[in-house]
């Protein structure tokens, strides 16, 4: 009988620039090595049956990436955290381990909030020190209107407004500042970190951005960790 494993796992500096399909790869190989009994989709060609609760972007560190595995025999999340870990390469940790049942919601369908931190360095003085307003100026707004472009090359404007939920900011120093937000991410509504802050400083810097966690926010508006929702 097929078991579900979830998990909760960081993606450090060491492999920042990472792709998400390389990160796919990565974790493929490690469970080939690791031995663990996955389970094989049918058909022609088969692939271990894992998914990931929401694609990282290349250059974006984090500490609370999700997945899920669906494996073939009964294992502890235990051991499956500690034979994981010990073929995953360095700055890709998992941190926590759970079973949770088959019919669990599976978590690219449950997962939509994000909450990021962003540090900008290299801003104009007169920008570093209005963060407090710049951020006022933003959550008074009625929309924030952005332009994005589809592979096929098709334009489209989206209101983030409505998708970001909280925001706070600190100057670091004359250059430079750090903005911790809130927002929408997943199937239905995403909200990219770099269309954020641009809505926010509208000025150019060198930004550093890095998931804190990904949740799933509720109707009645409290949020929960994906391995607790179940």
């Amino acid at each position: 009988m097929n078991t579900k494993i979830r998990i909760k796992f960081s993606k450090g500096d060491e492999v920042r620039f990472l792709s998400h399909l390389d990160l796919m790869r990565t974790v493929e190989r490690a469970v080939r090595r690791a031995e663990i009994p996955i389970a094989f989709s049918e058909g022609f060609h088969p692939k271990p049956r894992f998914s990931f609760a929401s694609a990282l972007a290349t250059g974006i560190t984090s500490d609370g990436e999700y997945a899920d595995f669906i494996l073939e025999e009964k294992l502890k999340p235990e051991q499956f955290k500690q034979k994981l870990n010990e073929q995953l390469p360095t700055g890709i940790r998992v941190l926590e381990a759970v079973e949770v049942p088959m019919a669990t919601s599976s978590l690219m369908a449950a997962v939509n909030l994000a909450k990021n931190l962003v540090t900008v360095r290299n801003l104009p003085e007169t920008v570093a020190s209005n963060v407090s307003t710049l951020i006022d100026t933003f959550i008074t707004k009625e929309s924030s209107l952005v332009q994005r472009t589809n592979k096929g090359g098709e334009i489209r404007t989206v209101d983030i407004r409505p998708l970001v939920y909280q925001i706070v900011g600190h100057q670091e120093d004359n250059t430079t500042l750090s903005l911790n937000f809130s927002c929408a991410t997943g199937s239905k509504h995403n909200v990219r970190p770099e269309e954020v802050v641009q809505a926010i400083l509208g000025s150019d810097g060198q930004f550093v951005f890095h998931r804190e966690g990904l949740y799933i926010l509720n109707p009645d508006r409290t949020v929960v960790s994906p391995l607790e929702a179940y």
